[in-house]
């Protein structure tokens, strides 16, 4: 898939996201990622889990298995 054809901005984010979850098993084999596709797949879980729920849903649902990695991804960008 070529990302940067898709030309409205969301479109590309929901793209990526969707792209990243499918390599790694969405999670489960994290390690196939690269750093910066980590940091991006962590971020992207998180601000979907709080969207959708708040800090509860994330520690609740298994995007917390990834809890510190998280908070290096969201350091990694300045959050």
């Amino acid at each position: 898939m070529i990302f940067w054809s898709i030309g409205i901005k969301n479109n590309l984010l929901v793209a990526l996201n969707s792209w990243l979850c499918k390599k790694s098993d969405y999670g489960r084999k994290i390690k196939v990622l690269s750093n910066p596709e980590k940091t991006i797949y962590l971020i992207f879980q998180f601000e979907g889990e709080v969207n959708n729920g708040g800090f509860s849903q994330f520690f609740y649902n298994r995007s917390s298995d990834f809890a510190n990695d998280t908070a290096a991804a969201l350091r990694e960008i300045g959050g």
